[in-house]
């Protein structure tokens, strides 16, 4: 392990997430936003060779992906189209030396069952050590082709996730209206991908009300009110240059960070501060009709003629933030604590900073340390609170 940024409100470890994630202290995290890498899609430059010869590239051991191709030029390779990824990146041999290699980043297993299991395995670490009880845990993930056939493996990670134990709370749609193009002619080009919920308990942190979206009244120009977050997100991808294609655009993880991890965390019991809300229904034709909310008495939904039988939408639900729940335990609090094992060019830790929360970060590759350096040292500490760590 190595600390590459200790701040007050981020911390920064290169390592492998699976050896960092034993460390955490009890009731740490209070929230985990990570998109793992995807299986045999992208090599991070973290592996190794032991013996063969010091003058080999090992080039010969080197499997081409649909990375290697612009669509224009992307061949069929045993019947797999250009746009489909090969079984990890590099064979465990040199044909070329012999030469053998090694590598502990997530993605380039020998099998999606190994992939899988590492991903289950690593999740049930940080459960064991550093989770909070309340805590809300946001993994995205993507699928990968073999041969032309879909893997399906975002589902089955997330049915292994429940047979290890976890709640599966919601699968949401990322809907990317402006995804990569592909070149392949026998399927629908793929421009979704899936993000889990998962918590260990029913209690879980939830704010509901904070992630409240303009209603289809709204829209349409109608009036003021909300509705509750939907399962399916519309969130344009974004590049940051010195990165992958695959950042996170910061709006996504924004809406797991908002909705999932509280502001304030009790420092003795551990609970976190939760929002008291009322909501009360609101019958439109009682409202004057100034209101923007009003509306004509509708006989459509019901029998005709009847002045009892209102069509739907004639009341609507209107809630109020009252403040925050007390803690007796008179001890303080500190800032919410997000956790991303994958952190890649370190959004999560800056979306989590400019919501007030603290965060903590694991990447195992040493050029992306630097990026995660460059990018979160433009922020100024806004907070007084240590990370506990």
């Amino acid at each position: 392990m190595k600390t590459i940024v200790r701040d007050r409100d981020f911390a920064l470890y290169q390592g492998d997430c699976r050896e960092l994630a034993a460390g955490l202290p009890p009731n740490s995290v209070d929230c985990v936003v990570t998109s793992p890498p995807y299986y045999g899609l992208r090599d991070y430059g973290t592996g190794t060779w032991h013996g063969g010869s010091e003058e080999c590239s090992h080039r010969s051991a080197r499997k081409k992906t649909r990375f290697d191709y612009s669509l224009a030029t992307s061949p069929k390779q045993a019947g797999r189209e250009g746009a489909d990824a090969s079984t990890g990146m590099w064979s465990g041999e040199c044909p070329d030396c012999g030469a053998l290699r090694s590598d502990n980043q997530v993605g380039m297993e020998r099998s999606p069952e190994e992939y899988l299991n590492n991903l289950v395995s690593l999740f049930g670490t940080i459960r064991q050590t550093g989770l909070a009880n309340s805590a809300t845990v946001w993994v995205n993930l993507g699928d990968s082709y073999d041969k032309g056939r879909l893997r399906g493996l975002p589902w089955k990670f997330a049915l292994l996730m429940v047979e290890d134990g976890w709640r599966l709370v919601r699968d949401v749609i990322w809907y990317k209206r402006d995804a990569v193009p592909e070149s392949v002619k026998t399927r629908p080009t793929t421009n979704h991908e899936y993000i889990f919920m998962f918590t260990t308990s029913k209690d879980h942190y939830y704010d509901w009300y904070a992630v409240r979206q303009d209603s289809a009244n709204v829209e349409k120009g109608w009036g003021t009110e909300k509705r509750l977050l939907r399962s399916v997100w519309d969130i344009p991808t974004e590049v940051y240059t010195e990165a992958h294609f695959a950042t996170f655009p910061k709006s996504l993880p924004e809406m797991c960070i908002t909705a999932g991890c509280p502001q304030r965390v009790c420092l003795v019991c551990g609970e976190p501060q939760r929002r008291n809300v009322e909501s009360r229904s609101i019958e439109r034709m009682d409202l004057p009709r100034s209101h923007p909310q009003w509306r004509p008495r509708r006989y459509d939904n019901g029998k005709a003629g009847d002045p009892q039988s209102p069509g739907a939408g004639q009341r609507y639900s209107e809630a109020e933030h009252l403040g925050w729940s007390k803690c007796d335990c008179n001890g303080g609090f500190r800032r919410g604590t997000v956790l991303d094992p994958f952190l890649g060019s370190g959004t999560t830790a800056i979306v989590a900073r400019e919501l007030n929360r603290n965060a903590i970060g694991y990447e195992l590759n040493e050029e992306y340390c630097g990026i995660i350096q460059r990018r979160t040292s433009q922020l100024n500490l806004v907070s007084e609170q240590e990370v506990i760590l």
